[in-house]
């Protein structure tokens, strides 16, 4: 059971500090549980992309620096 525990747990424990971080980010203009979700989404969909083509974080950190603002652009 302590591997299933792991599993579940693990992933909302990231969540929970990533909307936290967010959140606290975004007190001039308060984002929704939706738009926090929202943003989570697109950047796990990012990361699991670039994952699976094999690239190093060098090859994708213009990329990722471009598509974190883009998404800031959003949320302050």
């Amino acid at each position: 059971m302590v591997a299933v525990s792991y599993l579940i747990n693990e992933p909302n424990e990231s969540y929970e500090k990533f909307a936290q971080a967010l959140f606290l980010l975004s007190k001039e203009k308060p984002l929704s549980a939706g738009e926090i979700w929202s943003v989570f989404l697109s950047l796990h969909g990012f990361v699991s992309h670039y994952c699976k083509a094999g690239m190093s974080y060098e090859d994708v950190e213009p990329l990722l620096k471009s598509h974190v603002q883009f998404l800031m652009k959003g949320i302050i």
